[in-house]
Order: C-alpha cells, then sequence, then structure tokens
C-alpha cells in the first residue's frame, strides 16, 4: 500500500479506477494519506518508516491478509483490500481531521476501497460550507450522511469500478477540538478511549455499532425487502444476507455496504448510521479500525493495548495489528482477514496545528509535501519534483538521506511511488483567517 493525495473536488485523478498521478494533483490541503503496510520500508530511507504525520501523534498501519496455500502447507498473502485514509487539514481547515478506514471485500474489492476512500473526500469537499466550522451552514451529520450515499449511487453508474458483487465498509471520523462525528457503513469501529479517575488506565466507548447481517435492525429491513439472512454457525462462518434465498447470490456479511449491489434491492442499503459524541480533556485516543482488529479483540483489549505505548501512535498502532495478527493465527491458522488500525491521540488537533509544525520542524508553511501511490497496471514511479504554483519543477534525488534535521513531514517515504511537493501560498491564509 502507499500513500496518496487526495485531489481537489471537481478535479478528474484517475483512469480506470488507479490512484491518482503527481501531475493531477489541484488540492490545498495538506493531503490525504493512505495507511502503510506495517512491516513497508524504503530501502533509500533504511530503517526509518515513512509518517506521513508526526509518529507521536497518529498512527496509521495495514497489514494483508493471508489465506492456505492450497497445496501442501503454509499460507501466501492476500491481496490487501482494506484503505485507511488520514485528511488534514481537513476541507482548507486546520481546525478538523478526518479519519476514514475501508474494508473491501468481494473480487474487486480494493478497487472500491480504494475508490470510495477518496471520493468521500472528495464529495464533502464539494460542499465544503457542510463542514466549515463557524458557517451558519455548517452541518457536520448530515454532511457525512449525503456523502456516502452520494458515492455508492455514483458508484452505480461507474463500469470501470465492479461494484455488483464488490463493495467496502466506511467508518469516518470528523474530529474538531471538542466533539468528533463518526459515519458507519458495516462492521469497520470507531472507539475512543477516555482516562479513567486514577489516570493508570483507558476506558473504552464505542462510536459506531458494527452492523452486521443478523443485527435485528439490519435483518428486519433484509427481510422486508425479500433478502434472507443465513444464521451464523461454526460450520458456515457469520450471518450472509442473500437474494432471497440461501446460495444466492454474494452471500454478503454485513447489513450495510457500499457498492454490493447485487444485494441493494434486498434491503442492504449504503446509508451510514451517525453518531455524536464530545470530546473533553479526559479523552485520550480515538481509534478506528477495520474488522480485523475487532473479529477476536474487544474494544476494551485494544484501547488497553495502546495505553501501553499511549506515548507513540504509530507504536500503539503497530502493536494493536501485531496482537490481532497473532490472535488470528491462533484461531484461525493459515488465514487471516486484512488488518488496518488508525490511532489518533487527543487532543489532536493542538499537537497538528500547521504553526507548531512549522515551528517545530523548520518548515516553511506555504511548502507540503504529498504523495502518489502506483500508476496504471502497477508501474514503478520514483521521481521526485518540486512544483510551485505555476507548475515548474527540477528534479530532485529520490536516494538522498534524511538529513538530521528533518522531520517525516519533509520527507514522503512510500515502497513505491511519486513525491511531490507543492508550495501553497493559500494554506497561509487559511492559517491567518483561523487565528
Amino acid at each position: 500500500m502507499g500513500c496518496c493525495p487526495s485531489t481537489a473536488a471537481g478535479t478528474s485523478h484517475r483512469a480506470n479506477g488507479v490512484n491518482p498521478r503527481a501531475g493531477h494533483l489541484g488540492f490545498i490541503r495538506t493531503g490525504s494519506f493512505i495507511a502503510l503496510e506495517t512491516e513497508q520500508r524504503n530501502p533509500p530511507y533504511g530503517n526509518r518508516a515513512y509518517e506521513p504525520l508526526p509518529a507521536e501523534f497518529v498512527g496509521i498501519h495495514s497489514n494483508h491478509g493471508i489465506k492456505p496455500r492450497g497445496i501442501g502447507t503454509g499460507a501466501v498473502a492476500k491481496i490487501n483490500q482494506d484503505r485507511g485514509v488520514i485528511s488534514y487539514p481537513f476541507a482548507q481547515s486546520s481546525d478538523q481531521l478526518l479519519v476514514g478506514v475501508y474494508d473491501g471485500h468481494g473480487p474487486h474489492g480494493e478497487r472500491i476501497s480504494e475508490h470510495v476512500s477518496f471520493e468521500v473526500v472528495e464529495t464533502l469537499e464539494a460542499n465544503p460550507l457542510e463542514i466549515t466550522p463557524g458557517s451558519t451552514e455548517d452541518d457536520p451529520p448530515n454532511a457525512l450522511r449525503r456523502a456516502i450515499v452520494a458515492v455508492d449511487e455514483a458508484l452505480k453508474a461507474k463500469h470501470n469500478v465492479p461494484s455488483f458483487e464488490s463493495g467496502t465498509t466506511a467508518c469516518v471520523a470528523l474530529v474538531r477540538a471538542q466533539r468528533v462525528w463518526v459515519a458507519c457503513v458495516g462492521d469497520s469501529r470507531a472507539v475512543k478511549a477516555t482516562r479513567s479517575p486514577s489516570g493508570n488506565s483507558w476506558f473504552a466507548h464505542d462510536l459506531s455499532v458494527d452492523q452486521k447481517a443478523d443485527n435485528p435492525e439490519e435483518q428486519e429491513r433484509i427481510i422486508r425487502f425479500g433478502g434472507y439472512v443465513s444464521p451464523a454457525s461454526a460450520a458456515l462462518g457469520p450471518a450472509r444476507v442473500w437474494q432471497g434465498g440461501y446460495g444466492i447470490g454474494p452471500g454478503l456479511a454485513m447489513g450495510r455496504s457500499i457498492g454490493d449491489h447485487a444485494v441493494s434491492e434486498y434491503g442492504v442499503i449504503s446509508e451510514p448510521v451517525i453518531e455524536e459524541s464530545p470530546l473533553s480533556e479526559e479523552d485520550e485516543c480515538l481509534v478506528v479500525a477495520s474488522d480485523g482488529v475487532w473479529e477476536f479483540m474487544s474494544s476494551q483489549e485494544a484501547i488497553d493495548i495502546i495505553f501501553r505505548f499511549k506515548h507513540n501512535a504509530s507504536d500503539a498502532c503497530k502493536a494493536l495489528i501485531e496482537e490481532a495478527t497473532l490472535r488470528w493465527r491462533r484461531r484461525e491458522g493459515n488465514y487471516r482477514d486484512d488488518i488496518t488500525a488508525m490511532v489518533v491521540l487527543l487532543p489532536i488537533l493542538d499537537k497538528l496545528n500547521p504553526k507548531r509544525l512549522s515551528a517545530a520542524n523548520g518548515m516553511s508553511r506555504d511548502r507540503i509535501m504529498t504523495v502518489s501511490a502506483n500508476g496504471a497496471d502497477g508501474e514503478k514511479m520514483t521521481s521526485v519534483e518540486m512544483v510551485d504554483v505555476e507548475g515548474s519543477k527540477s528534479p530532485r534525488s529520490p536516494s538522498r538521506e534524511i538529513a538530521s534535521g528533518e522531520s517525516p513531514m519533509d520527507v514522503a517515504k512510500m515502497q513505491s511511488g511519486t513525491f511531490v511537493e507543492r508550495r501553497l501560498s493559500t494554506l497561509n491564509t487559511a492559517e491567518t483567517s483561523s487565528d
């Protein structure tokens, strides 16, 4: 997996569903970054892992699943169909951050989650007044709801992104200083950790509900629309949605999804459930993760793991994924689902304020770095370019060492990709207006 920037609303950035190329950039925020594989390293930068935001504050990592080899023993890697995306500043505002986890499934699940993860960001930013703090039209719950449903509707018409028997979950959190809104479709989950009175532990508070196919509300709607929900069992696995009878259709293991249009007329909907939660001084972190984490781990167990690494979000995120991986091995042997987690320490906006970052890192505030992943057909792109607002470019060696004074925001690293540094005078304007 890689780290990818999202473009401004209305800018075409994909061909045949692939990630955006550097030449198509046209956005005015720091960037949207996809979670890296936990073991991912880039040789030119030694063992120093790429972190799009400071590792002590934000951890974004993913781990591909495995499946039995089929002949003999052992396992082989699966295509990672998860995507975890963080966008900051969001909608031209350093007063909010967007975190999203998308768990793709089906024959083309990775294409659906890739497409949806950026389309949600861009659809939200296409109506900025609805997600602008202080705006008279500011309405995060309805903005999230409308954006996710609109992305699903648009997906139906995109023949180059096959969504008939493939789809994705979405667990999207819009974080502000004193409040967080979570929009959930499917069985990815968001959890908030609150400090205990003694300070010796954190308590978990779920900010979303896993929408399994046999949840009473989901099952009632599916049956009403003519669908059939097979019960969960040790022999057949989780409860699944079918087209009117067992074995007919893809057998979806959740009641809501983006995509999976083969069962949309049988009661599977893309409308998210929205939860709103205040943030207080006692709230310590936010976790958003795919069901690869939650399959064999409770929310409180996850928070207990993160607490042990509470001074570094990236270390906490990796520890969470490693423990989830171990539990899959113990329970399922040579099978493991994709696992993606994002850990955000609170109060995150105070920690990520652009003025504080630029002062701490010695960065010029009108210069940012963004990254785009593999191009069409997966070809490697390893050029590094400096791009100013007029579009002039100067090559830069991709193999140079990280200087001692540089931060993760200065030098982006990924498995294979194009690095772009863009001069954005508009970022200064946004910062000035937020004073």
